[in-house]
């Protein structure tokens, strides 16, 4: 494959430019994504960070706490207040691990219509964003998108292979 580092001279200026607005197009599209998504979920108590447990545990089942810090990529304090909230308004419990005693499992504790309204606000908000877009875009887009987290993950992986 080939990688091409800004500094070669076969990289042209307007690839360059475009590399470079990347990381701030990305930002901006994710802060978007998140002030919309906060507002949507306002009226059940929950915030994005919220949510993204929610979903998790939703779509994966019960997991063990420090696993779900893992696959959030969160401290395990940040999960543990985002837990304690959902914990006191009733959408989540943390129980103890039958195999090991000492882990504590997270899972939906909440009634499957709350749920079933949360998740429906996500794909409202999902379907707005992408209504722009016609099916064949759409599916471009999904591709581009596959392949740009694919190479930051190989990215992310040389990095710390070699440690820098």
């Amino acid at each position: 494959m080939n990688h091409q580092h800004p500094t070669d001279p076969r990289t042209s200026a307007s690839r360059l430019e475009l590399v470079r607005t990347l990381g701030a197009q990305a930002a901006a599209v994710h802060r978007a994504f998140t002030r919309a998504l906060d507002r949507l979920l306002a009226p059940e108590g929950l915030t994005h960070r919220q949510f993204q447990v929610l979903y998790q545990v939703h779509t994966h089942g019960p997991q063990p706490q420090n696993e779900l810090a893992e696959q959030l990529a969160v401290e395990s304090q940040t999960l543990v207040r985002l837990l304690d909230a959902l914990e006191r308004a009733g959408w989540v419990r943390r129980v103890p691990d039958q195999a090991d005693r000492r882990v504590k499992r997270v899972e939906l504790a909440a009634a499957a219509e709350r749920i079933g309204r949360v998740l429906g606000h996500f794909e409202e908000l999902q379907l707005a964003a992408l209504g722009a877009f016609n099916e064949q875009e759409l599916s471009q887009f999904l591709a581009m998108h596959g392949k740009l987290r694919s190479g930051l993950a190989r990215q992310a992986r040389e990095l710390e292979t070699t440690g820098s």
